[in-house]
């Protein structure tokens, strides 16, 4: 969390930086926060692959359920591994997995981080 910190700090409009804090944020159960720092977030796609689960974390499921819905609209061919993570957190493992066959067949790059991702 602490190196997001310094990404953000050091260059604010870093792609990804401010999502990244808000992951790590929701991670150490600072939900509030973590939904602050992805407000922040410039790059759309970004913003939508950590909004969703932050969103559930709140309670504020319609929310969610939107941005879930932006994310797989908008960035089905390259954020497959997001999407997937996002049905993860929520508990819902075959969405979740059927994400991730999906993200296979794409030949999704993140897919090395699901030994790694707390969902």
């Amino acid at each position: 969390m602490a190196a997001f910190g310094q990404l953000v700090g050091l260059n604010p409009a870093y792609a990804g930086g401010q999502a990244s804090l808000g992951a790590a944020l929701l991670f150490a159960g600072r939900a509030a926060e973590a939904l602050a720092a992805v407000n922040k977030e410039t790059d759309e796609n970004w913003k939508l692959v950590v909004s969703p689960s932050v969103y559930w974390s709140l309670g504020r499921r319609a929310e969610s359920d939107a941005a879930l819905l932006q994310l797989k609209e908008k960035y089905a061919l390259v954020s497959s591994w997001a999407t997937a993570s996002n049905y993860a957190y929520r508990g819902d493992a075959d969405t979740a997995f059927e994400w991730l066959d999906r993200a296979y067949r794409q030949h999704g790059g993140h897919l090395t981080w699901v030994t790694i991702n707390p969902c």
